[in-house]
C-alpha cells in the first residue's frame, strides 16, 4: 500500500512538473510574440513626433496591451493611444505640422490611413492647431463618441467629461460637427456645448489670454506673482468678474473681483489653481488652470539629527521621512556612510513622503532626499542632510513603564491596567505591585508574554509602588525597570469628553461616527441627537458598551449630539452638546448590485442596475467596465431615470465587474456639473450550466427537411 502512495505522489509530481513547463513555455512564446509585434509596430507609419512632455505620460502601441513611458522627442505611430496622468501634458507634432496638445487627465487614439486622417478623442481636455499644415494636406477629423469634427485650416480646443458632455471651442478657422443627423459649422471665436442631443452655441465674448491653460510657475519663494490678461467684446465700459480658486484640495475660492481693465496681477501661495472671468451680463463664462510649483527641496523630518539606535541582535527598524509636495511625482532618498555620499548604502526611490530600512549595522549614517517635479525647466532639489547612530549593546535596554504614570490616583471605578514597551529581546515579564519601594509588601506577582496586565481584583486604598522585570530567552537573567508610584482612592465622577466629530466639523458622509472619552467602569453610554441646542426633541437615542458609535443614515442638516451615563447611587453624568453639519452630497448611491456582492447569472436574460435618485438630477452616466485583463469598458450610457437594465448578457462572463454612476446636475443657462461616481465592485459567477435537455424550441414547432 505504502509502495502505491509513492506511485501516486511520483505520478502527480510528473504532472504537475509538466503543467509548470508548459505555462513557461506559454508566457515565454507570448513575451516574444508581444517583444516582436512591439518592434514591428515601431517600423510601421510614423506619424509624428513629441515635442514637448511635462511629467509622466504613457502610450500604448497598436494592439499591444501594456502601456510604456513616452519620452521627448520619440516618434509617434499609427493607432498609438496615448494618455496623460495628473500634471502631465504633451505636445505631439504630425508630419503635416499639425500640432496636438494634451492636457492632464486626457487620452487620444491616432488613425491616420491615407484615406482616413482621424483622431480618436476619447477623454480630457485637447487642442489641435492646423493653421500651419500646407496646402496640399488633408483636412483632419477629430472623433469623439458618436461626433465628428472637420477642421479647416485652423485652431480648436475639446474639452470631453464623458459621452454625452463635450465641448468645442474654435480659436481660429472653422469646424464642421456632425453628431447623428445634426450638423452644426462653427466659425472663429464661437463655441458648442453638446449635452446629449441638446446644442447650444455662442458666440465667445471673452477670450483668456494669460496664463495660457495648465501654465506652471516653477518657484522657491513663499509667494508668486502671476498677472492674468483676456479680451473682451463688449466695449471698454464692459466690468468684469475675476474669480480665482485653490483646488489643491476642496476647491476653495481665494480672490473674488470685479475688474474694468482687462488685467490683474496678485501673488499666490504654491497649489493648484483655476481662475475664471465672467461679464457683467453673464453671457459667457471663460476658465483655465494654472500651477504654481514649489521648486524648494523638501525637508527632512525623521530621524532627528543625531539620533541614536540600538540592537542586540537584529537591526533596527527606522523610520525616514520628509514633508510632502504635491507636485513630486517620486522621492529619491540616499543613506551613505559618509557625509558626501561616495559610499551609499541605500539608494531607493518611493511616491511616499516615508520609507522603513532594516538592514543597517553599527555605525554612522547620513540620509538626505532628492526631488525634481517633472516639469521640463526643473532641476533636482536636494535637502539638507541629516544624521543617525546605530549601536549594539550587549544587554537590551530594561523595560520602559508607559501606563499608569507616576503618582497616578486610580478611583474605584477604573480599570487597573498597566502597559509597558520594551526590545524584542525579552521572551516574558513579571509585573510586581508593592506597598513599598523596597518590595518587601508585595500584593500582587504576576508573569505574562504581552506587554500589559489588568488587574481582577480591586486595592485598598493606599499608594502602591510597582516595576516590571524582564527575563531573556535563557529564562533566567532578568532586567528590572525603574519603579513608579501610583495611588489607589475614591473620587468624584469626571466629566464626559467629546472627542469625534471635532465641534462644528463639516462633512457630505452620511455614516456618522461618535466617539468620547471612556469613564472607569461604566458600561452602558446613551447618545442623544437633536436638530435644537436644547434638545427640546430627539432625532435619534442609541446606547453603546463602548465609548464610541456609528449612526447611519443621517440626511443634510445641523446636528446637536451629546453622551449620557448613568453613575452610582443613581447619579447620571452628562458630556456638552457637541455640534455638526451634514453638507448635500450629490453622488449617487448604487442600491444593486450592492458592493462586494455576487450575482449569479444562470436564470437571468438581463441585468438590472439601480442606484437612489438625486435631488436635481437631470440625468446619469452610466459605466460598467470588466475588470479582468485591460479593465475594458463594456457600456456607458446616459440615462434619464435612476434604473438601467443590460439586455445583452452576452457581454458579460464570469469575474469581477466595476459599476459607476454620475449624476449630471442642472444649472442654468443649459450649464450642467457633473457628481463624484457612486461606485460598486461586484462579481458575477454560473451556479449551473445549461444541459442539452434544458433547451426548449419555440418556433418552428415541426421542422421538414427535403
Amino acid at each position: 500500500m505504502f509502495e502505491e502512495l509513492q506511485s501516486k505522489i511520483k505520478i502527480e509530481s510528473k504532472k504537475i512538473n509538466l503543467i509548470v513547463f508548459l505555462l513557461i513555455l506559454l508566457l515565454s512564446l507570448w513575451l516574444f510574440y508581444d517583444f516582436h509585434s512591439k518592434q514591428a509596430m515601431k517600423e510601421g507609419k510614423m506619424v509624428g513626433r513629441v515635442v514637448y512632455k511635462v511629467n509622466e505620460v504613457n502610450r500604448k502601441l497598436g494592439s499591444q496591451v501594456l502601456w510604456e513611458d513616452v519620452e521627448l522627442n520619440s516618434e509617434v505611430y499609427n493607432y498609438d493611444t496615448i494618455r496623460t496622468d495628473q500634471f502631465s501634458k504633451i505636445t505631439v507634432l504630425l508630419n503635416d505640422k499639425t500640432e496636438i496638445q494634451l492636457e492632464s487627465n486626457s487620452m487620444v487614439v491616432f488613425d491616420l490611413e491615407k484615406d482616413n486622417l482621424s483622431v480618436n478623442f476619447l477623454e480630457g481636455k485637447m487642442q489641435l492647431n492646423s493653421l500651419n499644415v500646407g496646402e496640399d494636406a488633408k483636412n483632419l477629423k477629430i472623433k469623439s463618441g458618436d461626433s465628428e469634427i472637420k477642421l479647416d485650416k485652423g485652431d480648436i480646443k475639446l474639452t470631453k467629461a464623458s459621452d454625452s458632455i463635450l465641448d468645442i471651442d474654435v480659436r481660429d478657422g472653422k469646424a464642421e460637427v456632425k453628431k447623428g443627423d445634426n450638423v452644426r459649422e462653427i466659425k472663429k471665436d464661437e463655441e458648442l456645448k453638446i449635452r446629449g442631443e441638446k446644442f447650444k452655441q455662442t458666440k465667445r465674448k471673452i477670450r483668456l489670454l494669460s496664463p495660457i491653460n495648465s501654465k506652471y510657475f516653477l518657484t522657491q519663494a513663499s509667494f508668486q506673482e502671476v498677472r492674468f490678461e483676456w479680451e473682451g467684446d463688449n466695449g471698454e465700459e464692459e466690468v468684469y468678474f475675476l474669480e480665482i480658486y485653490n483646488t489643491s484640495g476642496r476647491p476653495k475660492r481665494v480672490l473674488s473681483k470685479s475688474i474694468k481693465e482687462k488685467t490683474y496681477v496678485d501673488k499666490f501661495e504654491p497649489g493648484k489653481y483655476k481662475w475664471q472671468v465672467t461679464n457683467s451680463k453673464k453671457e459667457d463664462v471663460q476658465s483655465d488652470n494654472f500651477y504654481i510649483v514649489d521648486d524648494n527641496p523638501v525637508s527632512p523630518f525623521t530621524p532627528e539629527n543625531g539620533a541614536s539606535f540600538y540592537y542586540l541582535t537584529e537591526p533596527p527598524r527606522i523610520l525616514l521621512s520628509w514633508s510632502r509636495n504635491e507636485f513630486i511625482p517620486y522621492y529619491k532618498l540616499e543613506v551613505s556612510t559618509t557625509p558626501d555620499f561616495s559610499k551609499l548604502v541605500t539608494d531607493r526611490l518611493t511616491e511616499n513622503e516615508s520609507t522603513v530600512v532594516d538592514d543597517l549595522k553599527k555605525g554612522t549614517y547620513y540620509y538626505r532626499i532628492l526631488t525634481k517635479t517633472g516639469f521640463p525647466d526643473s532641476a533636482w532639489r536636494i535637502s539638507k542632510t541629516k544624521t543617525f547612530i546605530i549601536n549594539e549593546r550587549s544587554a537590551p535596554s530594561p523595560p520602559e513603564l508607559l501606563s499608569p504614570p507616576k503618582d497616578h490616583n486610580f478611583s474605584e471605578e477604573e480599570p487597573l491596567n498597566f502597559a509597558w514597551k520594551s526590545s524584542e529581546s525579552y521572551v516574558t515579564y513579571r509585573l510586581q505591585i508593592a506597598k513599598d519601594k523596597e518590595f518587601q509588601s508585595i500584593v500582587e506577582d504576576q508573569k505574562t508574554e504581552l506587554r500589559s496586565i489588568r488587574l481582577k481584583k480591586s486595592l485598598e486604598e493606599g499608594r502602591y509602588f510597582w516595576r516590571v522585570q524582564g527575563f531573556l530567552k535563557d529564562g533566567k537573567s532578568k532586567i528590572d525597570s525603574e519603579i513608579l508610584s501610583f495611588d489607589f482612592s475614591q473620587y468624584p465622577e469626571t466629566q464626559i469628553t467629546l472627542i469625534e466629530p471635532k465641534n462644528h466639523f463639516e462633512t457630505k458622509e452620511t455614516k456618522v461616527q461618535f466617539a468620547w472619552e471612556a469613564l472607569p467602569k461604566k458600561d452602558r453610554y446613551t447618545l442623544e441627537l437633536s436638530g435644537d441646542p436644547e434638545f427640546k426633541e430627539l432625532i435619534k437615542s442609541a446606547t453603546s458598551q463602548t465609548n464610541s458609535i456609528v449612526l447611519t443614515p443621517l440626511g443634510p442638516g445641523h446636528y446637536y449630539w451629546r453622551v449620557k451615563v448613568q453613575g452610582n447611587k443613581n447619579r447620571s453624568t452628562t458630556s456638552s452638546a457637541g455640534v455638526f453639519s451634514i453638507l448635500y452630497d450629490p453622488t449617487p448611491t448604487i442600491l444593486f448590485p450592492k458592493d462586494k456582492s455576487k450575482i449569479d447569472l444562470a436564470d437571468k436574460e438581463q441585468l438590472y442596475f439601480k442606484w437612489d435618485n438625486v435631488s436635481g438630477a437631470i440625468s446619469y452616466e452610466l459605466e460598467l467596465t470588466e475588470l479582468a485583463g485591460n479593465k475594458r469598458i463594456l457600456k456607458k450610457s446616459g440615462i434619464k431615470t435612476n434604473e438601467f437594465t443590460l439586455d445583452d448578457i452576452s457581454l458579460l462572463k464570469t469575474g469581477d465587474y466595476l459599476l459607476k454612476v454620475r449624476a449630471n446636475i442642472a444649472k442654468s443657462n443649459l450649464e450642467e456639473t457633473i457628481s463624484k461616481p457612486g461606485i460598486s465592485k461586484f462579481g458575477i459567477f454560473l451556479s449551473k450550466t445549461i444541459k442539452q435537455e434544458d433547451i426548449k424550441f419555440i418556433t418552428p414547432e415541426n421542422v421538414y427537411i427535403e
